[in-house]
């Protein structure tokens, strides 16, 4: 690594060419290297924690990894701030230490505060104190990145440290750039069950999304098809979903395994990027898919390089809700399954305990392992509603029907 820094060095001044490398030991530097940032792996994301001196000293903050997040480079929560004692951005660091190292900002980078003190913020009833903010697009794109969470190491280097070998097998990256900002976000073509599709690369939602328009063929193509309610992704019943698993999945004539894909409504993610050149995006490449590769995303050359490192993993049977946060943080069914309507459960209803234990306040990452369970397995449920607290017994389900599912409308 240190060679490389060093190579990265002479090239700038004009003194050296570049060395070129292959894509796995350009990964293998970045994930498997003395600088490797450990990474957590947490409800189906990737963080890493890290401490940040503020004017009330340094203090620790975890900050989930997101190549499709905010495109100013870090976005801290107000509650972290405040521990910092930062009242605007310009009290923030320009560098985090990681692993005992002091880990400097990319120019260009900056940080953005985000607003987490009002109940009905997205962010405090989604996530109560699962993370402190993300390292975003505005960060990331600025480096090349490689992400391993099978082995829970990440790695960010120099671009220019060295070139990746341009006979090497890759995805070629579309990239977006979000001005004045100058992050870019990386866009992949897919093949999706015979579909070509353009999806974001985004390894800050725990499953991929689909517009409704490429989600609906999913559900009718054969027995892979796979579908229930719930809120797999990451918004937290703020929008209601269902799932399906992909069947075959591609990139770059590469399988990739199946994936699993919640519906968003159509127009979602051009509103949210922008339109590019030959169509889409539509949707987003989740982290049920990259937790089990190892991804080097190299924006500068714009390309993916991927090697597989587990198994696809099922989505896990589950009580079949899909849940949102009241403004006392306790979690509400935002959408029910038939199957759980006939055993007591509606929309509205507020969840106490699940299985004996106390449900408001959890974080909604906790709150999805604990209503997963063993298919056809009984789980109790404590459950208010009009004033009146009762225990309920529902079922774990698996694979559902497409319809009906009763509660806020897609």
């Amino acid at each position: 690594m240190r060679a490389l820094v060093l190579a990265a060095a002479l090239t700038a001044a004009g003194c050296a060419p570049r060395p070129v490398v292959s894509a796995a030991v350009a990964a293998g530097e970045l994930c498997d290297g003395p600088d490797a940032w450990p990474l957590v792996v947490e409800g189906g994301r990737l963080f890493v924690d890290v401490v940040a001196d503020g004017p009330r000293g340094p203090a620790p903050l975890r900050l989930m990894i997101d190549t499709g997040g905010n495109a100013h480079g870090v976005a801290l929560y107000g509650r972290a701030a405040a521990r910092l004692g930062a009242r605007d951005v310009a009290e923030l660091p320009r560098a985090l230490r990681v692993g005992g190292r002091i880990v400097s900002m990319p120019e260009g980078a900056s940080w953005v505060l985000v607003d987490d003190a009002s109940p009905t913020s997205l962010v405090a009833r989604a996530r109560p104190g699962e993370c402190d903010g993300q390292i975003g697009a505005g960060w990331l794109s600025r480096r090349r990145v490689c992400v391993d969470a099978v082995a829970r190491r990440m790695g960010l280097g120099d671009p220019r440290a060295s070139t990746i070998a341009a006979d090497e097998a890759a995805a070629p990256l579309l990239l977006a750039e979000e001005a004045p900002l100058g992050a870019r976000y990386a866009f992949v073509r897919a093949d999706i069950a015979g579909e070509p599709r353009t999806l974001l690369v985004d390894t800050g939602a725990s499953a991929g999304m689909l517009h409704e328009r490429a989600f609906a063929p999913l559900t009718a193509r054969g027995p892979w098809a796979e579908v229930a309610a719930g809120d797999w992704d990451m918004i937290a019943g703020a929008h209601a979903t269902e799932r399906v698993s992909s069947g075959a999945l591609s990139i770059a004539g590469r399988s990739l395994g199946a994936a699993v894909f919640v519906s968003r409504a159509d127009g979602t993610f051009p509103a949210l990027f922008t339109a590019l050149p030959g169509g889409g995006p539509d949707g987003v490449l989740g982290a049920d898919v990259w937790s089990r590769h190892r991804v080097l995303v190299d924006w500068s050359s714009g390309r993916l390089f991927s090697w597989p490192t587990a198994a696809p993993t099922p989505p896990a049977a589950r009580v079949p809700i899909s849940i949102s946060f009241d403004l006392t943080g306790c979690p509400t069914v935002a959408r029910a399954a038939a199957d759980a309507q006939a055993e007591g459960l509606a929309p509205g209803d507020r969840l106490l305990r699940i299985e004996g234990r106390e449900a408001c306040g959890v974080s909604h990452a906790e709150l999805s392992r604990w209503l997963a369970a063993p298919e056809g397995k009984r789980l109790s449920v404590g459950r208010a509603r009009a004033g009146r607290v009762e225990e309920l017994a529902v079922t774990s389900r698996g694979a559902l029907p497409r319809a009906p599912i009763t509660g806020l409308d897609r």
